[in-house]
């Protein structure tokens, strides 16, 4: 699991700063996948030791090659079985680099946090983002985060019905609420994904979303839902035993 952090990150890497409360080491172990936190390109606006993702200068940094290249040096480097999912998450500036490296076009769900399964083949610029993708995606975000100020959480959730229609899906939304978020899904249309908001939240990440992000995504791998999407195992293949995190920089 790939963890992007969002604009302006500190250098306290691998578990310090903004990411600190994805617990990633901890959240790694607790699940059994292999934490990875790569380290953006330097803030360019500053003189502190900040960075950032290049998510819209063609002629900046190509971060999808260097996440492309970090992935390939943790699959070589851990014999990582092909079947195992991979997936991406990312907050903020990171949520536009889990799009990208999802293929998924986010730009009709207005949240500051995006899980993907992880596309290899995706490009920067972009040559593959759609917003009705076939595989399905995590999203959350604060109740008070800006990303939602014009339309909050019912407008919020009225994108996320839209989003719903455009797969051709009939049943009926669900929701559970457990230790301050509220998650949404459609039990028979797996593709929407699941979205979470977090009461009295604003744009930051909270703990447990990374567990969030991973129960989701890798419990849909399991079943029937993503079989055409790449990265998702087989069903009933296993995963990996243990969990590590590792820092990567760019």
């Amino acid at each position: 699991m790939m963890f992007f952090h969002g604009d302006y990150m500190t250098d306290d890497f691998p578990d310090g700063g903004q990411i600190a409360p994805w617990r990633v080491a901890q959240t790694a172990e607790r699940h059994g996948f292999i934490g990875v936190v790569p380290k953006g390109s330097p803030c360019t606006d500053t003189t502190k030791p900040l960075f950032h993702w290049n998510v819209h200068d063609v002629h900046g940094p190509n971060e999808v090659e260097f996440a492309h290249a970090v992935m390939r040096a943790v699959i070589d480097d851990t014999a990582l079985p092909s079947h195992t999912p991979k997936v991406v998450l990312g907050f903020s500036n990171g949520a536009a680099m889990a799009d990208l490296l999802g293929c998924h076009d986010g730009s009709t769900l207005y949240v500051a946090h995006v899980g993907v399964y992880y596309h290899p083949r995706a490009t920067f610029p972009s040559a593959c983002e759609v917003i009705a993708d076939p595989c399905s995606k995590w999203s959350g975000v604060g109740d008070d985060d800006p990303f939602i100020a014009t339309i909050g959480v019912d407008g919020l959730l009225a994108q996320y019905a839209d989003l719903h229609e455009q797969y051709n899906c009939t049943d009926a939304m669900s929701n559970a609420t457990a230790a301050g978020a509220t998650c949404h899904q459609y039990a028979q249309c797996a593709a929407p994904g699941q979205l979470c908001t977090y009461a009295d939240t604003g744009h930051e990440i909270r703990p447990g979303m990374a567990s969030a992000a991973w129960e989701w995504l890798s419990g849909v791998a399991r079943g029937a839902g993503p079989k055409q999407c790449l990265g998702a195992p087989s069903r009933g293949r296993p995963f990996p035993e243990g969990g590590t995190a590792r820092g990567m920089e760019l």
